[in-house]
């Protein structure tokens, strides 16, 4: 490989401010994707240079590009007495990760279960997620060394478990945790997408890639990422069941799939919600879809914190609650 053309030093300048207090870290991170030694966890609860449990913002340079990402660090964190999960959450298409921090409620859930959760910015709001021809994309900037980069950086801040890293996005973000679970799964070990489909143009990346878990939520009546596709001779989205089938051949899956119609605990939102599971697949992992019949483009139980009308939001499901449910079940 060309190293004048791939390596690229990505200087991260970690600001946290408590009080008067700075401290100012560099991160140094290359693009490739290749297997390397990983250092063994820091002690459980353990805190490198962030000032205590908190929310910080990284702000990185990489290439010509400014960047940032939220970490939150919660109070039980430092109480625990095993490694902790991470969960990197990557927001939609003209959004950012103090929204999806605000929408999603992980900070919560992190809270009661004492994991780490970051919030990504994607460049000009948006992710190079493969996408051929897009010009809201930037082709300079590789977004899966930047997730890579956030994860080795934390891992070497945090007492971060390697075989709990998980993934989830929105709609652009789905289709990127989708991509980065398949060129990251050493590191990565499950993915959600909620309001996306598999993109056909990230099949290539996959292609060899170890087995991950892998749950999408999405709605019947999205008429963004539409529930049947937009299939376009490899340049589209696949339909909800053929992402559903197309992960579980991948992950050599060989169960049935089971569905199971949930509880309509909330009938005046106009939602069912049908859950389809393969289990017994490859290295212990899974496939679940939530489909949300009648949903729209939207996160179930968490509506827009901006007011944006992407359709029905279901309340029949939590999406933040049973994703972390099914990560929790996912370990490398």
């Amino acid at each position: 490989m060309d190293k004048t053309r791939w390596i690229m030093r990505v200087l991260g300048m970690l600001l946290l401010t408590v009080g008067v207090q700075t401290v100012v870290l560099a991160q140094e991170v290359t693009p490739e994707v290749t297997p390397e030694a990983t250092a063994e966890p820091l002690p459980a609860g353990a805190i490198l240079d962030f000032p205590g449990a908190g929310a910080y913002s990284v702000q990185v340079v990489q290439g010509s590009a400014d960047r940032a990402y939220g970490v939150y660090i919660p109070e039980s964190y430092v109480a625990r007495d095993t490694p902790a999960p991470l969960v990197i959450v990557l927001h939609g298409a003209s959004g950012n990760g103090l929204l999806m921090e605000t929408q999603t409620g992980f900070d919560a859930l992190a809270d009661e279960h004492g994991f780490i959760v970051s919030y990504p910015d994607g460049i000009e709001g948006f992710w190079a997620d493969g996408r051929p021809g897009d010009p809201r994309v930037s082709a300079q900037v590789s977004d899966i060394a930047y997730v890579r980069g956030i994860i080795l950086f934390l891992s070497t801040k945090l007492s971060i478990d390697p075989a709990r890293v998980y993934l989830v996005g929105y709609s652009m973000g789905g289709m990127l945790a989708l991509r980065a679970g398949c060129e990251l799964a050493d590191r990565v070990t499950a993915v959600a997408s909620v309001a996306s489909t598999m993109p056909e143009y990230v099949v290539p990346y996959c292609q060899n890639s170890a087995p991950i878990g892998v749950a999408f939520v999405i709605g019947t009546d999205d008429t963004s990422i539409p529930w049947v596709g937009q299939p376009r001779q490899g340049t589209g989205y696949m339909s909800a069941n053929n992402s559903l089938a197309y992960w579980a051949a991948h992950n050599g899956c060989t169960d049935n799939e089971t569905m199971t119609v949930l509880d309509d605990t909330d009938p005046a939102d106009g939602t069912r919600v049908i859950l389809s599971t393969y289990s017994a697949c490859e290295g212990g992992s899974a496939v679940n879809l939530y489909g949300v019949y009648r949903g729209g483009h939207t996160w179930p139980s968490r509506p827009s914190p901006i007011g944006f009308d992407a359709g029905a939001v279901s309340n029949d499901i939590d999406a933040t609650q049973v994703i972390w449910d099914f990560f929790s079940g996912q370990v490398r």
